[in-house]
């Protein structure tokens, strides 16, 4: 049971991360787009 618990924590650790980075290239694309428009 402890290992589920590691492993689920693990997840959600690397979910977190992922959603922040997502949002900050999002974020980081976005100005690029704005800065220099097509």
């Amino acid at each position: 049971m402890r290992y589920a618990e590691q492993i689920t924590g693990f997840m959600f650790d690397l979910y977190e991360r992922a959603t922040r980075y997502a949002g900050i290239c999002a974020a980081h694309l976005q100005v690029r787009h704005n800065a220099d428009p097509l």
